[in-house]
C-alpha cells in the first residue's frame, strides 16, 4: 500500500511539474512551516497528512476497498494590502490547484484518481505573522484514491 507520505510526495512533484513558475522548489513543502520564513514570493504551500479511509468500490468486486487519503494543501498568500489583489491571489490559488489536478490526476500514474475535495477554506479575518510577511492562509483538501 501507499503511504500518506508518498503520496504527498508525488502530489509535490505534480505541482510543480505542472506548474512550475507557480509551486517552485522553494514554494512549496511537506509538512515544514519554516518555508514561510524564507519564501520569496507571493505565495507558500504546505502539504499535510490527513484522514485515512477505506471504502467499498462502487462498482467492480463489492468486497473491493480502496485506500482513500485526504491531503490538507494549505496555501498562504502575501498580504500586499490591497484587498483586490488578496482576493485574485485566493481565485488563482484554487484555479492552480484545481488545474493541476486536471491535467494529471493520477499524479503520474502512482493514484488511481485524485481530485481537489475542498477547496478556497478561507476566513478574510485570520493571518499569520511570518518572516516579516503577513501571511493569509487558505485550506483545500485533495482526495486521492490509490490503486489498491
Amino acid at each position: 500500500m501507499v503511504s500518506g507520505s508518498g503520496l504527498a510526495d508525488s502530489l509535490i512533484a505534480v505541482l510543480k511539474a505542472q506548474s512550475a513558475s507557480l509551486f517552485q522548489t522553494a514554494n512549496i513543502s511537506k509538512n515544514d512551516f519554516g518555508i514561510l520564513d524564507t519564501t520569496p514570493g507571493a505565495s507558500a504551500y504546505i502539504v499535510l497528512p490527513g484522514p485515512f479511509t477505506e471504502d467499498l468500490a462502487s462498482f467492480g468486486n463489492p468486497a473491493r476497498q480502496i485506500p482513500t487519503y485526504i491531503l490538507q494543501v494549505k496555501a498562504f498568500l502575501k498580504d500586499d494590502g490591497n484587498p483586490v489583489t488578496t482576493i485574485n491571489r485566493v481565485w488563482q490559488s484554487e484555479l492552480d490547484i484545481r488545474g493541476t489536478l486536471l491535467a494529471d490526476d493520477t499524479l503520474s500514474g502512482s493514484v488511481m484518481t485524485a481530485q481537489l475535495k475542498r477547496g478556497g477554506g478561507w476566513n478574510g479575518d485570520t493571518f499569520v505573522e511570518s518572516g516579516g510577511n503577513t501571511w493569509i492562509p487558505v485550506d483545500y483538501e485533495v482526495e486521492i484514491m490509490t490503486i489498491g
